[in-house]
């Protein structure tokens, strides 16, 4: 009864892990478009934006800037090394990223990068959904 529960549960396993597996099968990130990087250097952050998002960068990096203060005061943690923040100019544009390999889809509203020690997000036209 032991050997026979030990592979139900080897069998559980093997059909749960392809399933997950196969659902992006025959799906491609598709990258329309070559983006030219510039960014900003602010007191903790580096704010990394494209073409036609300098204004984006700017209003990004005064409120990064001030969460920051906020947030480290909270926690009384401050961060060893300067946090990339890479901002794109549409959701579209931001789909297309090469930080992460998998497809992101329309209602993810950004991502950190755990490793990396990034942050990447889109810029969708208002200020509230920023």
């Amino acid at each position: 009864m032991k050997n026979f529960l030990k592979y139900v549960f080897i069998f559980f396993i093997f059909i749960f892990s392809e399933s997950a597996h196969s659902q992006y099968f025959g799906k491609n990130k598709v990258n329309y478009t070559s983006f030219k990087w510039e960014y900003i250097p602010t007191k903790n952050f580096d704010i990394y934006y494209t073409e036609g998002g300098y204004q984006t960068a700017l209003i990004a990096s005064e409120i990064a800037e001030h969460s920051y203060e906020i947030l480290s005061r909270h926690w009384n943690y401050t961060p060893q090394k300067r946090i990339p923040l890479l901002i794109y100019n549409s959701h579209n544009d931001f789909s297309q990223t090469n930080v992460i390999m998998d497809i992101i889809g329309e209602g993810t509203g950004g991502f950190t990068e755990l490793f990396k020690n990034r942050v990447v997000l889109p810029w969708e036209g208002s200020l509230d959904k920023f």
